[in-house]
């Protein structure tokens, strides 16, 4: 903003600037007298007046920069309080990861040392278990061989009735299919399989669990396939190892409330709503034991012929696969025959086997049990 002398001196010059020059000369100029001594009486007034407000000015102005620099140094000193306090947070978060780490050390030891301390008492319950059951069995055995009539000697024998690979792999050949294990619910180890559609869907995840532990609740066992592997690969993945149940869950199931079962035994899919997942699985569960028994014993009954001699047995025993029922007298001579001529063996005789009029195909006396035969490969 310009002071009042400074506008007086550019009106002097502006006067000045138009005021004519002399005839005859470009440097004198012809001015009004009264008026250029008005301008310069005005100056001659203002210039205290100015002089006075401009040395106030430099007067003040060693308090003006004393409290500017004391806003400074506030400014300054706030700063460094904040500083010092985020140092102090970052020592203290640092701390505190340290702690934490420390505790998940410590946590992991203590885990560790309990499950060690488990399998080595396992171990022992299991080794004094074995003891107990030889000597058990020493013991029994010695009871039996002097407990008959005779008073004499005798060893004992017994046929073996468990879990065998021969069961096992009757099993698998009676109901797995080109995809993979078929497993009955009753002895498959994981009986309902939970697989999530739709990658880092967080709500889909927690659903997922939440049906699996409910139910893990009702003793059914449950895996979740949570794994970066498509959906068609953790479906067919599931179809190979047998799993009975397969449960699919996604965004838009989530929005509508269901999911979709899927059998195993026949790749049915079932949508269900959410509220009644787990006593649907319950009952599909129970289903598919039923209906694979079923198929198994219909499909068994089919395979198998009866026959009454020799003859009627060699000729279905080379037109046709399956077991045969027959007549036998329970002389070794006879199974050897039968043996030789059709090449057959019997396989086993059935809890009612003995309840019979019938007579032996090979040799025509009576027979004293019904076989069940087949070829032996």
């Amino acid at each position: 903003m310009m002071s009042r002398i400074e506008q007086v001196i550019s009106d002097i010059e502006a006067y000045l600037d138009d005021c004519k020059f002399q005839p005859f000369s470009n440097t004198k100029i012809i001015v009004d007298k009264d008026q250029l001594e008005d301008m310069l009486a005005e100056l001659r007034l203002k210039t205290p007046e100015e002089i006075k407000k401009y040395q106030k000015i430099i007067n003040n102005k060693e308090a003006i920069l004393n409290d500017a620099k004391e806003q400074a140094d506030a400014i300054l000193d706030a700063a460094k309080v904040q500083t010092e306090e985020l140092i102090n947070e970052h020592e203290i978060m640092q701390r505190a990861y340290a702690q934490a780490n420390q505790l998940i050390e410590q946590a992991t030891a203590q885990a560790q040392s309990i499950l060690d301390n488990a399998t080595e008492d396992a171990n022992s319950i299991r080794m004094g278990a074995v003891a107990y059951t030889d000597d058990m069995l020493s013991k029994l055995q010695y009871i039996i061989e002097h407990s008959i009539k005779d008073n004499k000697e005798k060893y004992m024998y017994q046929t073996s009735w468990g879990m065998t690979t021969r069961i096992i792999g009757a099993m698998i050949m009676t109901h797995s299919d080109y995809h993979g294990l078929v497993l009955p619910p009753n002895i498959a180890p994981t009986k309902v399989t939970i697989i999530p559609i739709g990658k880092n869907n967080t709500e889909v995840l927690e659903k997922s669990y939440i049906i699996a532990r409910s139910l893990k609740l009702e003793g059914i066992t449950c895996s979740v396939d949570d794994s970066e592997k498509s959906p068609g690969f953790r479906f067919a993945e599931a179809e190979m190892r047998g799993i009975p149940v397969r449960i699919e869950i996604g965004p838009r199931d989530l929005e509508n409330n269901k999911c979709v079962l899927v059998r195993r035994d026949t790749l049915e899919k079932i949508e269900v709503s959410l509220e009644n997942v787990v006593e649907e699985v319950i009952k599909l569960l129970l289903e598919i034991q039923n209906s694979m028994y079923l198929r198994a014993k219909i499909r068994r009954d089919s395979m198998t012929k009866s026959v009454l001699t020799l003859e009627e047995m060699k000729a279905l025993s080379e037109k046709e696969n399956g077991f045969i029922k027959a007549y036998w007298c329970g002389n070794r001579s006879c199974e050897d025959k039968i043996k030789e001529e059709a090449g057959i063996t019997s396989r086993c005789i059935p809890f009612d086997g003995d309840n019979h009029d019938g007579k032996c195909l090979v040799c025509g006396s009576p027979a004293k049990h019904l076989v069940y035969w087949g070829k032996q490969y």
